[in-house]
């Protein structure tokens, strides 16, 4: 699929999630999950861009122990390899915060956690929830308010679900929905920056201890998301390839609850 359809699948898929959650289970954690099954339904993607196929593969865990609070919520281990033969290897972290019920406000935001995150991870996101639109977003150059058809959001167009950068959020001190304008929709943040290796950290130490395979395995990341890229050829067939994760299985569980998108 193109590139841009990809991104409209997954943002359709989590606003659905959204939607499902809110009000019954407006809940972090329970939203997290629900979104990282969103993602993880499209392993075995093959997005196409400009003359290059990328076979996309996904796997999710979360850990069994000890939640994470140095990192942020959510680790995605990005294992890139290029067209041209380059690779990289990083990590992208989030801190995922809801926006209360009856409120503008993302309470549960503390200045002091996201200091603590951006001074192991500067290139860390806030990732906002909201049950209702956001429309006040910064913009991507893909949607606009005359553009929806064609671009990745669908209705207004709005979204859900957006990420801004942690020092953006520490330097306005806010946890109001004004921070939203600072943002730009989740799924473009995944499909236009992460898998394309921008915003990550990088070091085999970090990647490791993430997958917890350091010696140290406190502060791990609640939900590790291990994504593989390979360039291929045009209608590859998922059984042709095989990618392993090194995922410490000990330290994480494999989410695989992906009926609801198996049916559709």
């Amino acid at each position: 699929m193109k590139l841009q359809k990809f991104c409209q699948i997954l943002e359709e898929r989590i606003q659905e999630e959204i939607q499902d959650a809110y009000p019954t289970d407006w809940d972090e954690d329970y939203i997290t999950r629900r979104i990282l099954v969103a993602i993880k339904s499209l392993n075995y993607s093959q997005v196409e861009y400009l003359t290059t196929f990328n076979n996309i593969f996904i796997k999710a865990f979360k850990q069994k122990g000890k939640i994470e609070t140095n990192y942020g919520d959510i680790a995605f281990v990005l294992d890139i390899t290029y067209k041209d033969g380059d690779s990289i290897k990083g990590v992208a972290f989030l801190e995922a915060k809801r926006r209360y019920e009856g409120t503008n406000e993302y309470s549960a935001i503390k200045l002091p956690q996201l200091e603590t995150i951006y001074s192991n991870a500067p290139s860390a996101r806030l990732l906002l929830y909201n049950y209702g639109y956001m429309s006040n977003l910064a913009p991507t150059g893909i949607d606009s308010a005359s553009s929806s058809g064609s671009g990745i959001l669908p209705k207004i167009p709005s979204t859900n679900t957006s990420a801004l950068p942690i020092n953006t959020a520490i330097h306005l001190k806010s946890k109001t929905d004004s921070l939203e304008k600072f943002s730009i929709p989740f799924s473009y943040q995944f499909t236009y920056r992460y898998l394309f290796g921008m915003d990550l950290e990088f070091g085999d130490d970090i990647v490791e201890k993430v997958l917890g395979n350091a010696k140290n395995k406190e502060d791990l990341p609640k939900y590790v998301i291990p994504i593989t890229i390979k360039p291929g050829k045009k209608g590859e067939k998922e059984l042709d390839i095989q990618v392993e994760t090194n995922v410490n299985r000990e330290v994480f569980a494999e989410i695989t609850d992906i009926s609801r998108f198996d049916e559709e």
